[in-house]
């Protein structure tokens, strides 16, 4: 092919070809947008490393080497226009698709497109920019251009398969995208003033070399002032609200050394506006106080496919929240709500309950905020927490991380509160928590630690066993695996600080579930079973491992204040006594875990107690009448002495009860029956109780402590239904304690091995 030159020796335009995709000249949005578009691309763009968010306008452009001439020449066209300048409203509404064979790419675009809105009406700004492509490519030879040549302007969010749920999914997030601004009624729009000069670096990233000004005044004619009212208009082209909504909706920070780490402010929900809203973050500075008791739960509400959603499980949902506490908490009295597989959809729908605004007025998100993935964490609180502000963790694999809240309210005297929730890939580790660990350490050393979630570690030593005969995993993470894969130095489980490994919560639907006995090592308390629970039954369809896991758990630093007082699942279905036959509805595969934590008591004080002003009290006449009222509500009436007496003697029996031997106790009942005294010590035994005290009793008899609880263990479980005796929890402390409760009355079990006064 002939070329000509112009005299300076340079390629004619005319010569020039469009076909080098080491340049580019695009139009880049304001950075004040960038957050909440990264937020998508940043998981769905495998161009995000390397490009920041951009319309291209020339792409693929000219070779490095003569772009210093084509910015030249484009300034040029740029100046000679008949126009009285170029610049003009860019607004990108319209999420569409391109569909490829085996792809698709999903964008926001000014106008119309191929992704399903073909008839609609060419907008203003596609037209701007068509008429900006058309002028500035027209002296070059157009090619380069992938398919039919047509140019689309575009901004591209992601690429995802052809399967309908990921596409449908990343679709709905770039229309929500779109309408996330509800104060304006055009979303993504700003007077665009220059193009953005693009060039490869040695690391393949585009970088912008230079700026291309658009219109007369541009170009310099015209006094620097000028232009900065210009640039001034790009600005204020979207309004403070909507800066400030578009700011909470996204992640605009980054801490070095840990990947993409994004944060944002909680928002409440006003009962003035009926709305959520941003927190204020300023009305917390020196407001912190160490509770009595925190409460934390986690639940994974699983989504199995979010088009369409599972809405027939949402009011079930809903109820299994709410059961956490089956009255609302007291007001001072904080609980944090952790959640995973957290859609859109369902993010509205728990936004929208009343029964969870009122429960829980403190989220992570508002009903405008873009979740990124298909399956989110989200981080609920109850106004006694007060406002906090949270942060994303990013994990190895895409998808993954974490989202730590900081409540500046609760903690210390100098640091806040830190919750973390996660969800983790299934199997047997993969690292994530070593990542997090790392973080809490690095940024919040002296901080109490909790973090609670889907962590996907199996427990069942059956299925751990079996994962090395299958040759899935090595025989030095076998070993790790039956050890258990949390660091034990950073975290401690409450579930294994307030119950032994063959121990578990008293739950009448898997007491009275006769497939819940199934349990083996390392699968009592389990928070995905299969055997028990027909959700979690339908997806393992017996197919994969059915074994039962404690995938859900709650975690507090182990160095830490915090310490464990109480643990339950929750989830469960209602059985209806009156129609055994009737399929159980469960709201997810997974049962939630509720943890009741407290500070210990010299927390916060380095003189070994706590801070708390004193309550100044006035005189007060009190007469008889409201004397009684008052000493009535708390001292036991005769009936109350009866209902304890019927207690302990129902416990005595079913301890007496003879049984077959136990598994490792080293007892043979065809020795025959062990001598048994059973005795009430304590306030009851003294007769000084109150109406909720315990009833704390004392067994002594032959045998060794192990044996003992062993056996009677069995003999609750086995015989305690009858009396309407259940096993609560045990105790494996200094002093093993056995609790117990008969209807509403709690019995502590103690034992002592006494040979001496058996044989008296």
């Amino acid at each position: 092919m002939t070329t000509t030159t112009d005299p300076s020796g340079t390629p004619s335009s005319q010569e020039r070809s469009l076909s080098s995709y080491q340049t580019a000249i695009a139009v880049i949005p304001p950075a004040f947008y960038h957050p909440q578009i990264n937020a998508l691309r940043s998981l769905y763009d495998k161009s995000y490393p390397r490009w920041p968010p951009h319309i291209n306008v020339l792409y693929p452009f000219v070779t490095p080497e003569s772009l210093p001439s084509a910015v030249q020449d484009i300034r040029r066209v740029v100046q000679e226009s008949e126009d009285d300048g170029l610049g003009f409203w860019l607004g990108l509404d319209r999420p569409g698709s391109f569909r490829h064979k085996q792809s698709a790419t999903i964008f926001l675009s000014p106008g119309p497109h191929d992704g399903g809105m073909v008839g609609d009406p060419e907008t203003a700004s596609g037209k701007a920019l068509k008429r900006l492509e058309v002028l500035l490519s027209g002296g070059y030879a157009k090619r380069g251009r992938a398919g039919d040549g047509v140019y689309r302007p575009h901004l591209t969010l992601g690429q995802t398969s052809l399967d309908p749920m990921p596409l449908n999914s990343l679709l709905s997030k770039a229309g929500k995208l779109v309408m996330a601004n509800r104060i304006s009624s055009e979303p993504f729009k700003w007077f665009v003033t220059r193009l953005a000069v693009m060039k490869r670096d040695e690391e393949g990233n585009m970088r912008v070399v230079d700026e291309i000004l658009l219109g007369k005044r541009s170009t310099g004619e015209s006094g620097e002032g000028e232009w900065e009212e210009d640039r001034d208009l790009e600005i204020e082209s979207v309004s403070s609200d909507n800066l400030g909504e578009f700011q909470r909706l996204g992640f605009d920070d980054s801490t070095k050394g840990f990947g993409n780490v994004g944060s944002g402010a909680s928002c409440r929900f006003s009962a003035e506006s009926d709305d959520w809203v941003p927190v204020d973050l300023a009305s917390t500075q020196g407001r912190r106080f160490l509770p009595r008791d925190i409460t934390i739960a986690t639940y994974n509400v699983l989504i199995d496919s979010p088009f369409p959603p599972p809405v027939e499980r949402y009011p079930l949902l809903i109820n299994a929240i709410l059961s956490i506490h089956p009255t609302p908490p007291g007001l001072a009295t904080p609980s944090i709500l952790c959640l995973q597989e957290v859609t859109d959809d369902f993010l509205q729908y728990l936004l929208s309950n009343n029964a969870i605004r009122a429960r829980y007025p403190l989220c992570t998100h508002s009903p405008n905020s873009v979740l990124p993935s298909i399956r989110n964490c989200v981080i609920f609180a109850t106004a006694s927490c007060g406002p906090f502000e949270w942060q994303w963790l990013d994990f190895a694999k895409r998808h993954k991380g974490a989202v730590i809240a900081s409540f500046p309210g609760l903690g210390g005297p100098d640091e806040p509160l830190i919750v973390a929730t996660v969800h983790l890939t299934c199997g047997l580790g993969d690292g994530s928590l070593k990542t997090l660990s790392a973080y809490l350490r690095a940024k919040h050393p002296t901080s109490e630690w909790i973090v609670a979630g889907d962590f996907n570690l199996q427990t069942s030593i059956q299925s751990i066993d079996s994962a090395l005969v299958n040759k899935s995993i090595s025989k030095d993470t076998h070993e790790l695996a039956r050890k258990g894969l949390i660091d034990e130095e950073v975290f401690s489980d409450c579930w294994e600080l307030l119950f032994g490994p063959n121990e578990e919560d008293d739950v009448p639907y898997e007491v009275d579930n006769t497939a819940a006995r199934t349990n083996g090592e390392g699968e009592w308390g389990a928070t995905f079973n299969p055997f028990t629970n027909p959700v979690a039954a339908k997806i393992v369809q017996w197919s994969g491992d059915p074994r039962p896991q404690r995938y859900d758990r709650v975690l507090i630093k182990s160095a830490g204040n915090l310490r464990a007082r109480d643990i339950r699942r929750f989830g469960f279905p209602i059985i209806d006594s009156q129609d055994s036959e009737k399929t159980l509805e469960c709201g997810s595969d997974h049962w939630g875990v509720s943890a009741m934590l407290n500070f210990r008591p010299d927390a916060g004080d380095a003189g070994g107690q706590r801070n708390s002003a004193k309550l100044q009290l006035q005189d007060v006449d009190i007469d008889d009448q409201l004397l009684k009222t008052l000493v009535d509500s708390c001292v036991p009436c005769r009936a109350d002495h009866n209902n304890r007496e019927a207690a302990i003697a129902s416990l005595r029996e079913v301890l007496l009860r003879e049984q077959e031997s136990v598994a490792g106790a080293g007892y043979n009942p065809a020795r025959g029956p062990i001598p048994i005294i059973l005795a009430p010590v304590g306030s009851y035994a003294l007769g000084v109780y109150g109406k909720d005290s315990d009833v704390d009793c004392l067994c002594v008899s032959t045998i060794s402590t192990k044996t003992f609880f062993e056996i009677a263990r069995q003999r609750i479980r086995r015989f305690g239904g009858e009396r309407g005796i259940r096993l609560t929890r045990f105790v494996d402390a200094k002093v093993a304690i056995l609790e117990l409760k008969a209807g509403n009355i709690k019995l502590d079990l103690q034992y002592c091995q006494a040979p001496a006064v058996i044989e008296r």
